[in-house]
C-alpha cells in the first residue's frame, strides 16, 4: 500500500514538474503567441477569429476560422504590429520586436497563465474521484428533490388504491376458499382440517378426495408441467364426484379466480351434507 501511494505521489508531481516545464520553455519562443484578434487584414485579405500561434522578423504564424495561414510582417497594419510586439516601420529589414516593456508584459501574462494552469492541474490531481456509488446516490437526490407533478401524484395513488384493494380482496377470500376445499374433502370421504388451510399444499388434501396419488403432487414439484396435469385432472374428478360440468373446471383452472369457482361448487354441493355416509363421517369425526 506504501509504495503505491509513493509511486501514485510521484507520477502526480512529475505530472505537474512536465507542465510547468513546457510551459516555462515556451516563453522565450514566441513573444506574441497567443494574442488574439477578431479580425485581422494582411494584404487586403481578411482573417476572423484570429490566434497568433507564433512570430519570426519576417513573418507571424496565425490560426483563423478558415485554417492556418504564414504572413509577412510588412503585410500587417502599424497598429498591428505594435501590438505584435514590432516596430511600427514598414521597411521589412527593421521589423524587429520592440521595446523591453512589451516583452516583459507579454511575459508577466504568460507566467499568468502558467501559475493558473498549474494551480488547475494540482487541483484535479488532488480532487478526489466520484465512485459510482457516489453517482447513484447523487441520482437518487435529485430524483427526491424532483416534486411530483399533479398527474404523477394521482397515478401513484391510484396505483396504491388498486395494490390495497387486490390485497385486501386475496385475503377476504382466501379463507372463504380453504373453508370451501374442507367442505368438500368433508364431502368426498377425505376429511382435512389442516392441509386444506396451507397454501400449495391444499393440494395433498384435494388429491386424496379424488383418489389421486400423493406422488404426482411431489413429482409436479420437479416437473411442474406434470404438476399442471395432475391438477387438472383433480379438478375435473371434483366436478364428476359432485355431479358439476366440467366446463367447471377451465374457471377452478385460473389463480385467484379459481377460488371463487371452488366457492361456488361448495354452494351448490350442500345437500350432499343430508347424505347418510356424510353424517356418519361427521359423527365420527366429531366423537
Amino acid at each position: 500500500m506504501r509504495l503505491t501511494n509513493r509511486i501514485s505521489n510521484w507520477s502526480r508531481r512529475s505530472g505537474v514538474g512536465v507542465v510547468v516545464l513546457l510551459a516555462i520553455s515556451s516563453f522565450f519562443e514566441c513573444p506574441a503567441a497567443d494574442a488574439r484578434f477578431p479580425v485581422l487584414r494582411a494584404a487586403g485579405v481578411s482573417y476572423s477569429n484570429v490566434i497568433v500561434t507564433g512570430t519570426s522578423t519576417k513573418d507571424v504564424f496565425i490560426r483563423h476560422a478558415g485554417g492556418l495561414a504564414t504572413l509577412r510582417v510588412t503585410d500587417l497594419d502599424a497598429a498591428t504590429r505594435t501590438a505584435l510586439g514590432y516596430r511600427a516601420s514598414t521597411s521589412a529589414s527593421a521589423a524587429e520586436p520592440s521595446s523591453a516593456t512589451t516583452s516583459t508584459t507579454t511575459t508577466t501574462n504568460r507566467l499568468g497563465k502558467v501559475l493558473g494552469a498549474v494551480s488547475e492541474l494540482g487541483r484535479q490531481t488532488l480532487q478526489p474521484k466520484k465512485t459510482i456509488a457516489d453517482a447513484v446516490d447523487a441520482e437518487d437526490n435529485e430524483e427526491a428533490e424532483e416534486e411530483d407533478t399533479p398527474q404523477l401524484a394521482r397515478d401513484r395513488l391510484i396505483g396504491r388504491w388498486i395494490a390495497t384493494g387486490l390485497c385486501v380482496a386475496v385475503v377476504i377470500l382466501y379463507f372463504p376458499f380453504c373453508r370451501s376445499c374442507q367442505h368438500l374433502c368433508r364431502r368426498s370421504g377425505s376429511p382435512s382440517s389442516f392441509l386444506v388451510w396451507l397454501p400449495g399444499w391444499k393440494r395433498l388434501a384435494l388429491f386424496k378426495a379424488t383418489n389421486l396419488s400423493w406422488f404426482w403432487f411431489f413429482f409436479g414439484l420437479v416437473i411442474p408441467i406434470i404438476g399442471a396435469g395432475a391438477w387438472i385432472v383433480c379438478c375435473v374428478r371434483l366436478c364428476d364426484i359432485f355431479h358439476r360440468s366440467r366446463w367447471l373446471t377451465l374457471p377452478m383452472l385460473i389463480p385467484f379466480f379459481g377460488w371463487l369457482a371452488f366457492i361456488y361448487m361448495d354452494r351448490l354441493s350442500r345437500e350432499e351434507d343430508n347424505d347418510p355416509a356424510v353424517r356418519s363421517l361427521d359423527m365420527r369425526m366429531a366423537a
